[in-house]
């Protein structure tokens, strides 16, 4: 039963998902039905991710052809996820430009950059000073900002608590990227939400 398949994608930070449905299947490849928008972020990552009900996990395929003209997909090389790709996709994108962020623990305080945003949660580039060096589950400081959507050309300053609840392995600069939950009573996510439902305007929009 593949009435409930989708396929999912990442396309500027922002969950591109569409059903689908398997039209062929021979030992190593799958043909799926693909839409239009989904197909262009395929073509682009070379992979999606299928997920349903029947499926105890998600499953992550490489694409191995595309034709836009028939609205079919091949894909092949499969592999179950061990982590849970829709954690943290809800309302999630990337900034159209570099925006800086300023870090503080414990009165350490550090420059970093934002990677994505959501209404709940950050994720920051960051190169740790000998300070930070135990920040996962530590509550930190950020202040960074946004573009005002209710006043074009200004920006509005926000500033809120998080905890660190994710740390990857160090880049090849040395910085790392940190998953931060914003506190529970955070000051500026109505602000958030407008910039984050502009930016997915915007991404659509480009697709």
């Amino acid at each position: 039963n593949d009435n409930d398949l989708k396929l999912l994608n990442i396309y500027d930070g922002m969950s591109i998902t569409t059903s689908s449905k398997i039209l062929k299947k021979t030992k190593e490849l799958v043909y799926v039905r693909v839409q239009e928008s989904q197909s262009y972020v395929m073509d682009m990552d070379k992979t999606t991710i299928l997920q349903s009900s029947v499926l105890t996990k998600s499953v992550k395929a490489n694409v191995k052809y595309i034709c836009n003209k028939k609205r079919y997909a091949i894909l092949y090389k499969f592999r179950m996820l061990d982590y849970n790709p829709n954690e943290r996709l809800h309302g999630r994108v990337k900034s159209a430009k570099l925006i800086p962020v300023v870090i503080s623990l414990v009165g350490s305080r550090v420059k970093g950059e934002l990677i994505d945003i959501s209404a709940k949660s950050i994720a920051l580039r960051v190169k740790k000073t000998k300070n930070m060096r135990n920040i996962l589950n530590q509550e930190i400081e950020l202040i960074f900002y946004i573009e005002n959507i209710r006043d074009r050309g200004t920006s509005i300053k926000i500033q809120e608590s998080a905890v660190v609840v994710y740390e990857s392995e160090p880049f090849d600069d040395g910085a790392v990227k940190l998953v931060c939950i914003f506190s529970e009573d955070m000051q500026n996510e109505s602000v958030i939400i407008d910039y984050i439902f502009n930016r997915q305007k915007s991404i659509i929009q480009n697709i």
